[in-house]
């Protein structure tokens, strides 16, 4: 499969379908689209399309070189216990210090918000290096058939399993299916089998949401099917309990063009204060960064300004807040600096088998932009830098 191997177009196609499906319409509250959006749209797709034409020679080579990588390490590779125990003693620091194990909280239908558990200055750097040992050690399992690494990433989960951080476990398993696909070959058979395991984890995913939402909001009675009639879903999902938890898939994946659009004819005559100033805080700098500027600037250190369809979908793509803070300009500047990110962190990245790594992980989280601006969510995008380290430290 050519085509997996050009990150703008595996991009350009997940867009597509978030695109697609706000266009179905599947839920009520979902505003008409209008000319300047779609023509924003149809621009972006195609430039993502013109820079997959014009990378697919680099991609080409790039991958003929991590892959002859992978056949000379294969013989050397060797497993190491340290990095799994330093993640574990740290993961037993942060418990102490919160004293509380968010799963627990929630299984027992206490009203806690996952994201009170951190630790001060150093939890993002533990996240993101979880994240990325995770993917890293199951692409080990792929490439070197080392099963110790497989177990390692099952570890990792369950970690952030224990954490109920959903959009870590999603981006592993993302990641992890990526790789699959792009690292072997990949057959109908097999095709068939990756669809049935996204089935069925987008159902995996909407019970989740059901005990997520339960845990956060502290009302018991809080289910799919008010979700449903609040927004107003179609009969084909209203009327059968079997396809209802597909329908927190499909608003996750359709709602923020449906935000975006709605931020558009919303704010279309807005002038925001200090627009310019917020733009650069929000939209460009890490949010590790961001939030601290923002704090000695008295702005508030989680803002995001964008219109909602409805209160309970808070994402616009990588785009809408943009356009709040300084209009069009927003989103093509970040149109150009999403285009031109995976240029900057491939082109950088040592061409050995690390290589698969670095260019999974930067397909999945430009593929997740479809959801909010996750270049400057520190969790994720931290990862992007590790595999540049890797010709001075050698991770193994």
């Amino acid at each position: 499969m050519k085509i997996i191997n050009n990150l703008y177009f595996v991009v350009l196609f997940s867009f597509v379908i978030s695109f697609a499906l706000f266009l179905l319409k599947l839920s009520g509250i979902y505003p008409d689209t209008s000319f300047g959006f779609f023509l924003f749209f149809l621009s972006f797709l195609l430039a993502l399309f013109i820079f997959g034409l014009f990378m697919s020679g680099s991609f080409r080579k790039w991958f003929a070189l991590a892959r002859v990588s992978v056949e000379r390490n294969s013989e050397v590779y060797s497993f190491k216990y340290w990095p799994i125990i330093t993640i574990l003693i740290f993961l037993v620091i942060e418990i102490i210090y919160n004293r509380k194990i968010p799963i627990l909280e929630m299984l027992r239908g206490n009203q806690y918000d996952y994201r009170d558990f951190t630790f001060p200055g150093l939890h993002v750097f533990f996240t993101s290096l979880t994240t990325f040992y995770c993917i890293k050690s199951f692409f080990n399992y792929i490439a070197f058939k080392e099963k110790k690494a497989l177990y390692v990433s099952i570890i990792c989960i369950l970690i952030f399993a224990t954490l109920m951080y959903r959009s870590n476990i999603m981006f592993c398993i993302l990641n992890m299916v990526f790789l699959f696909i792009l690292f072997k070959r990949v057959n109908i058979k097999r095709i068939f089998k990756v669809v049935f395991f996204v089935l069925c984890l987008m159902y995996v995913f909407g019970v989740a949401g059901d005990l997520r939402s339960k845990a956060q909001t502290g009302d018991s009675d809080f289910s799919i099917t008010n979700i449903m009639n609040a927004t107003q879903a179609s009969s084909s999902f209203e009327n059968n309990s079997f396809l209802s938890p597909f329908y927190w898939a499909y608003l996750y994946i359709s709602s923020p063009v449906a935000n975006f659009q709605k931020t558009v004819n919303v704010y279309t005559t807005h002038n925001e204060t200090d627009g310019i100033s917020k733009f650069a805080i929000y939209e460009i700098l890490p949010d590790i960064i961001g939030k601290r500027v923002a704090a000695l600037a008295g702005y508030d250190e989680d803002y995001s300004p964008l219109a909602r369809v409805i209160d309970f979908l808070t994402v616009g793509t990588i785009f809408a807040d943009s356009f709040v803070f300084v209009g069009w300009f927003g989103p093509i500047i970040l149109m150009m600096l999403f285009i031109i990110t995976p240029i900057a962190f491939l082109s950088a990245c040592p061409k050995n088998y690390i290589f698969f790594v670095q260019f999974s992980i930067c397909t999945i989280l430009l593929i997740l932009c479809t959801f909010s601006n996750m270049l400057v969510y520190s969790t994720l995008s931290l990862q992007l830098f590790y595999p540049l380290l890797y010709r001075k430290f050698r991770f193994s």
